[in-house]
């Protein structure tokens, strides 16, 4: 029972070793191997236990030992398989949350951080205020350099300006391709916003290193700030964060 315990929770990728298959087409034969060698086990620690009598103290330490055996392989399993539960949920939260690429915020994520501060600072001093950043022509840098070095290009960019971001307690997301977008919570006037655009701006002046090439890139960037006496949503400040983006590069 012991061995068959065993066998039934070899790694899942056992089976393939041998011969490469497709997963999907593997995954419903190779739950079916694990599955009978389990039953198989625990059907026959059960029967031997509750139908055949104990021969000598010898039988009974035997089966006393197999049995916690077995309960220590299973309870094994069972945090195996919560813990790789687990850290798949942990996995699929941080792609739904992250950008591949950059690790940063994606826009859905983005958006549901702006709603909650928004609604912290409503009818405060406080106006957050939202800085997009749009790359120009970047069509060019893909094409010229090339789409690998042009995400390098990307992480680099991400990089710049997460450090300037920290720099004042803001949040950064990747909202496209090329366009990344910055939350302030500190701001209180217009000249405020206007002043952390132009920080933004200048962290940008720098060449950002691709390999051991410096690239110097330009970019459009729109400013909205949450609006005084009124509420407004994350949906409507970005929207006003695009207007102005995309004046800005016209």
């Amino acid at each position: 029972s012991f061995l068959l315990l065993c066998i039934a929770i070899v790694h899942p990728h056992a089976p393939s070793i041998l011969h490469r298959m497709d997963d999907s087409a593997m995954r419903p034969h190779r739950e079916a191997m694990r599955l009978a060698p389990l039953s198989l086990s625990l059907l026959c620690a059960v029967l031997l236990t509750s139908l055949v009598d104990a021969t000598s103290p010898t039988d009974r330490v035997v089966r006393a030992t197999v049995t916690c055996l077995v309960m220590v392989v299973l309870l094994v399993r069972l945090y195996v398989a919560f813990d790789n539960t687990a850290r798949a949920q942990q996995r699929l939260e941080r792609r739904l949350n992250h950008d591949d690429l950059t690790d940063l915020l994606t826009r859905p994520r983005f958006l549901a951080h702006v709603n909650a501060v928004l609604d912290t600072h409503w009818r405060s001093e406080v106006h957050p205020t939202l800085v997009q950043v749009n790359l120009d022509r970047f069509k060019n840098i893909n094409d010229t350099l090339g789409h690998d070095a042009a995400n390098r290009l990307l992480v680099r960019l991400a990089e710049r300006l997460t450090e300037v971001a920290d720099s004042f307690g803001g949040v950064v997301a990747r909202s496209g391709g090329d366009e990344f977008v910055i939350l302030d919570s500190t701001t209180r006037t217009q000249d405020d916003a206007l002043t952390r655009a132009a920080t933004i701006s200048a962290a940008l002046s720098r060449p950002l290193v691709v390999g051991e090439t410096p690239i110097f890139v330009t970019a459009s960037v729109g400013v909205a700030i949450a609006p005084r006496n009124r509420t407004v949503s994350a949906d409507e400040l970005m929207r006003r964060a695009d207007i102005a983006t995309h004046r800005a590069k016209a």
